[in-house]
Parts: structure tokens; sequence; C-alpha cells
């Protein structure tokens, strides 16, 4: 096929793989998967990126000729070696685009009447299309794939900036569903977003719809929070479960640890922090005493409040500052998730 085809059927392979998997699609991610997409072809001196890099497919076409070994397991497997490598340094989606932009050259040859010789030096072709379906290079047939070809890219890099998970999750929501989709959007650090979480649960203090601000992820279940109420939604008694996004955030992360220090002191350090910003950790304490940690009616599994030790999860931090706690810390680590509007 020619390098316009080439290219978009590229571009559309890298975004139906990338939100398949939750790669984020970026431009740089776009243009790498565009050049790999094209490099098979630097074993013929008069395409696109044989014109750019002329010295190096002048040599591969008098040393192979065109279709051998650019377009075979020869050159695939340490390409795919080589991203795997380069990770460390270029990150997951740039290898992910140098690989499927690759593979997707050697598919989309495949569907070609010349075929694709995978296994070169042996030159038997590989076909991915009945032959009443192959491709000539050049032909209305090659314009006509491409021509669907975009329209399927146009159509699908809505899908690949939302997640195609996150559309099944929408059509058949799931616990496990709006886990990942929370773990995705939702947590973490980064740009984020401030998110709503709507289910159907069942258990021993709520039967029905419920509905909350998603402060976090503990132990495999999500902790969510509206009008005072913490409410602590876990898989087995959770139905229907959806995940929106209500505004975009910045998370970031601060970690504190304590010794030797009076509660009082610990209020202070965590004074300033937005609204939804959420403190996590165990603090113990000598001789603790709390005038008011009954009043909240918080669940265990966000606030647990022993003679000596206090352990939170995703407690909002301006809960925490109203905590009425005496007695003096031995020791302790909190990490408080900041959450500032952008």
């Amino acid at each position: 096929m020619m390098s316009f085809t080439h290219t978009v059927f590229g571009v559309l392979i890298l975004e139906l793989f990338g939100s398949v998997l939750g790669i984020e699609i970026t431009t740089v991610v776009i243009a790498v998967a565009v050049l790999f997409s094209l490099l098979p072809d630097i074993d013929h001196p008069r395409s696109a990126v044989g014109i750019l890099l002329f010295p190096f497919s002048k040599f591969i076409s008098e040393r192979y000729g065109h279709r051998t070994i650019t377009h075979s397991m020869m050159t695939f497997i340490p390409l795919c070696i080589f991203a795997l490598v380069l990770i460390p340094v270029s990150g997951v989606p740039v290898a992910f685009a140098m690989v499927v932009g690759y593979l997707s050259h050697l598919i989309s040859d495949g569907m070609t009447e010349m075929g694709c010789p995978l296994l070169y030096p042996d030159p038997r072709p590989f076909w991915f299309l009945p032959k009443s379906l192959l491709v000539k290079t050049g032909s209305w047939q090659e314009f006509a794939f491409f021509g669907i070809t975009s329209l399927f890219v146009v159509a699908t890099t809505g899908i690949s900036s939302f997640g195609l998970r996150s559309i099944l999750h929408m059509i058949t929501p799931s616990f496990h569903g709006a886990y990942d989709d929370f773990c995705r959007f939702c947590d973490g650090d980064g740009e984020k977003s401030l998110c709503i979480v709507r289910a159907e649960v069942c258990d021993e203090n709520v039967c029905g719809e419920v509905e909350g601000i998603g402060l976090g992820l503990m132990m495999g279940n999500l902790v969510l929070y509206k009008n005072g109420t913490y409410l602590v939604i876990r898989d087995r008694t959770t139905n229907a479960v959806r995940v929106d996004r209500l505004k975009e955030i910045e998370i970031s992360s601060r970690e504190f640890q304590f010794e030797r220090k009076p509660f009082s002191y610990i209020r202070g350090e965590l004074s300033g922090f937005k609204r939804y910003s959420t403190v996590s950790g165990v603090l113990e304490f000598e001789d603790l005493v709390c005038d008011n940690c009954n009043e909240f009616g918080i669940p265990d599994d966000v606030l647990r409040i022993s003679y000596d030790r206090i352990i939170i999860h995703h407690l909002l931090v301006e809960d925490f500052q109203k905590l009425e706690i005496h007695g003096f810390i031995k020791s302790g680590h909190l990490t408080v998730k900041v959450k500032d509007e952008r």
C-alpha cells in the first residue's frame, strides 16, 4: 500500500488498541506511530521514509530488495525488544506506538495482492484477507480502503480519548468497570478529574441507589462522600456502578512524618488544603482522648480509633481538622492527596 494509506491505518490501529489497553494517545504518540507505520518501506528508496533516509534506504534496497527483511519478523521482533528496553526512557505510550505502528504496516501489506513475507528469508507471503478481497496497490480499491479507514479514524478519535473500556462500562456498568475507570481518570497524581460515583448498593447500612464524590480506593473498595456522610462500597454488595467526571483537577501527594509531637502540631501542619483533599495514614499515641469522634458517624473503614492509634483512609482534611483529639503522638505518617482545580 501507499504511504498515506499506511499512515491512516497505523493511526486507526493505535487508537483502537490504545483505547482497549488504556494507553494515553497524545500528539507525540500519534507522530511516533505514523513514523513507524512508514518505516518498513525504508527498503524502497522512492517511498516517503526512503526519501527521508535515502542512504539507508538505498543500501537496504540494493542488498535485500522491497518487501523482504523489513517486512518480516526478522525486523519486527528486534524492534519489539528495543521498544521494551526503551520504556524507562520513552514511557509505555511511545514504545507501544513504535510496535503498533510497525505492526500496522505489516498487516496492511498483508491485505494487498502481493502479501507480506513475515517469515523472510522464506519468500512465501502471508495474507490477512480472502483472495477476493485483496487490495491492489494504487488502485481504486486502495483509495476506497483509505477513505473508509479515514472515516474510522475520525470516529475512533473520540472513543480513544474517552476510552473504549469506559464506553463498555457505561453500557454494562459493573463494580470492576467503575473501579478501573476511577483508577484511570480520578486517582493518582497528575491531571485527573473530580468524579462522582453512582451505584446500587445493598449492605448492612443502606439498600438502594447511592451517589457521592469519589475520594479514593481502599483495598479493592471505593470511598464516597456526600453531604457529610462517608460510604464505602464493595464489589459483593454493589451493582450497576457508574463513574462520571465532574471537572478537571490536579492531584498531588504530600507526605508527613511525625515523632514525639502533640496532635495540635499535626492539625497545624494539615491546615490550608483545598476542599476534597484527603488524608490517609497511621498515628500512634500516648494516652489518646477524643471528645467528639463518635459524633461524625464515620465508618471504621475510613477512620478507626483505638486507645493508642488512629488509622485513616481517605478522610477529608477538613473533617480531620474537626477532630477534638488530645494526646501526644509517639510516631506516625500521613499522606495528603491535594486536589486543586485547574
